[in-house]
């Protein structure tokens, strides 16, 4: 796991930036606003042939292919088949790419972010930025770039 320095975590706490705060189970994790292009329904995702383990398939946005990476896998979670609430949370970093989720709560800012404990993995499948306090919960704050950089 990663640690980043003091003046990382007091830049983010000064932006006063608002996430969007989304579930996997019952953990929430949240997203800066800023990386996130738009979030969309799950209609048909298609598989194709060696891909990323993270990787679950490719959509057609308005024409783009872009990938959708399953953080469920990122986890290593079990499957879950797709409800009502399943929405796949498209992000820009550089590329677009998507990022399926089991449901989208809402808009949130933070008013304290903690560092992460140092006790994760050391594989790098998903590395958490900060810990924010929402509606009595710990939320999990992730960076874009590292989910797409760091694949299955």
């Amino acid at each position: 796991m990663t640690f980043f320095n003091g003046s990382r975590l007091e830049e983010l706490e000064q932006e006063e930036e608002q996430y969007i705060e989304f579930e996997i189970g019952e953990t929430p994790y949240a997203l800066p606003i800023g990386c996130i292009h738009e979030i969309i329904r799950v209609e048909s995702i298609t598989v194709y042939p060696n891909k990323r383990n993270d990787v679950i398939g490719v959509i057609n946005l308005r024409g783009r292919i872009i990938p959708v990476i399953s953080l469920r896998s990122k986890l290593r979670m079990d499957v879950k088949k797709h409800d009502r609430a399943t929405r796949i949370i498209v992000l820009q970093d550089g590329d677009l790419f998507g990022l399926l989720e089991d449901r989208v709560n809402r808009v949130t800012s933070f008013d304290e972010l903690q560092p992460p404990p140092g006790v994760s993995g050391q594989d790098g499948s998903v590395q958490i930025e900060a810990i924010g306090m929402s509606g009595g919960k710990l939320v999990h704050i992730l960076q874009a770039a590292r989910i797409l950089r760091n694949g299955s």
